[in-house]
């Protein structure tokens, strides 16, 4: 049975055709050198079992993913940026004097912080799932729950990941949180992951809810008679109690916290 490949986006063609120019050139280079750039040398050094892997890279016909890119520029010694522009905001500023090509691997991506994109498309095939940065708000006029789309960008998340979790992209937002009362988890300026298809209260869990006239970041608990307790992760803040009816009255589930990122 003959395998569909997925075709390539139009980022991973160009990825394709700007490592063959590269490839053309150091063939050349390496000529004139007297030395030979072999598809056969090339699959030896890179760790693949025939030179036809390194004819489909070549050829446009496998996509390159960011390890073998790496695994390319650190070959034909060329910065990863010539062959895909946006790994150079992988890299960071101050690291990227401090190392060679011949140093770097896919070590030094992963230990770097997140990256900015400038379109969602660089992105790889079905990999990334981009989820929006919003905020969350009362309405003045009714106190309803308001989410609004915030333009200081969105965030992907790997789609091997979300799936394994459980999570549906559609339900997830991005916010910032701000104050002291979670500080011991949660510190001031953290971006949340909210998932709001759970809003079902789990003991223990940290939800994002509106109380009253307030949005709020808080670890709750199911009472004996269908009410909550409400806690904050920082002690200084006193727990907060609600009876069935003050619950089903003033208090909405937005969603769950299930991811952060901030700071250290």
């Amino acid at each position: 049975m003959k395998i569909q490949r997925t075709p390539l986006t139009i980022a991973q063609k160009k990825y394709a055709d700007n490592l063959k120019k590269i490839w053309n050139k150091k063939k050349q280079e390496w000529r004139q050198k007297g030395k030979k750039l072999t598809q056969e040398r090339a699959a030896e050094q890179l760790g693949f079992e025939t030179q036809g892997a390194i004819s489909q890279y070549l050829n446009g016909k496998v996509a390159l993913n960011d390890s073998t890119i790496l695994k390319f520029s650190k070959f034909l010694g060329c910065n990863p940026g010539q062959i895909k522009p946006e790994l150079d905001s992988f890299i960071n500023k101050d690291i990227k004097g401090k190392i060679t090509i011949k140093e770097m691997s896919t070590d030094d991506l992963k230990t770097q912080s997140i990256v900015e994109w400038d379109n969602a498309e660089y992105l790889p095939n079905g990999a990334y799932a981009i989820v929006p940065r919003v905020v969350i708000s009362l309405s003045k006029e009714n106190g309803e729950i308001v989410i609004n789309n915030n333009k200081a960008g969105s965030f992907a998340f790997k789609s091997d990941w979300l799936k394994k979790k459980g999570f549906k992209k559609s339900n997830l937002v991005c916010i910032e949180f701000s104050g002291d009362s979670m500080r011991e988890t949660i510190k001031d300026g953290a971006l949340l992951l909210i998932n709001k298809g759970e809003i079902e209260i789990n003991d223990g869990k940290i939800y994002c809810i509106k109380y009253k006239k307030e949005l709020k970041i808080k670890r709750l608990y199911n009472r004996f008679d269908g009410g909550i307790i409400m806690k904050s992760d920082n002690t200084i803040f006193p727990e907060e109690i609600a009876t069935d009816t003050e619950f089903r009255e003033n208090i909405d589930v937005i969603g769950q916290v299930v991811w952060q990122a901030g700071e250290i």
